[in-house]
């Protein structure tokens, strides 16, 4: 029989949708964190186990060290002729939300996560998908329209996301990212989901 993972729902309240950003609440004129109860960041359905993880900071491999550039967009250097350097976001172009997820598998099958669905809605119903590493660099060298930003490509494809690629053997877990793009910052409960994601198999593999 074919059966799947639906909806393993993962819960954020309120949040400003900004680089790095976790879980915050408006109060007042502020942003500020909002504390959670530890159920509603770890999920298990039949024998797959996804935690959700808050990053109050960008994590170490959202960025590169590249060569900067000039207001004309040429290459910079210093006064001694070497690169000038600068540590580069590459989650660039618009508002970010990234959150870390792990997902373990003990179940007696490998997860394979190529039909799944990973999805952000916002308190207004809109739905955003999560990027994947060919979007991510899209909007990275739109938003630095500079020859060094293909500097950081590399590092950009060493940012772990947990993306449909993934396969997850059993009494394993995989960590890695995901990153969604919404248009704007707003008051109410956000939610992430992932749906079909495969929790049984027939003898034909299925």
């Amino acid at each position: 029989m074919n059966a799947s993972l639906r909806a393993v729902a993962l819960l954020m309240s309120t949040m400003a949708c900004v680089a790095a950003c976790g879980p915050i609440t408006s109060k007042k004129d502020r942003w500020m964190t909002e504390p959670y109860e530890a159920n509603e960041f770890v999920q298990q359905r039949e024998g797959v186990t996804v935690e959700m993880q808050r990053l109050p900071t960008a994590p170490p491999e959202a960025f590169a060290n590249i060569q900067a550039c000039t207001q004309s967009l040429a290459p910079a250097l210093n006064s001694d002729g070497t690169p000038a350097m600068e540590r580069v976001f590459l989650l660039q172009g618009g508002m970010t939300s990234m959150k870390k997820i792990t997902m373990t598998n003990n179940t007696d099958h490998v997860i394979r996560l190529n039909r799944a669905v990973i999805r952000l809605f916002d308190p207004a119903g809109n739905q955003y998908d999560a990027l994947d590493y060919e979007e991510l660099q899209a909007r990275l060298l739109a938003a630095r329209p500079c020859p060094t930003t293909s500097m950081a490509l590399p590092q950009l494809k060493l940012f772990k996301l947990l993306s449909r690629n993934v396969e997850i053997v059993p009494g394993t877990n995989f960590a890695g990212y995901v990153v969604f793009k919404p248009n704007g910052e707003m008051v109410g409960t956000w939610k992430m989901a992932l749906f079909d994601i495969p929790v049984k198999t027939d003898e034909a593999g299925n």
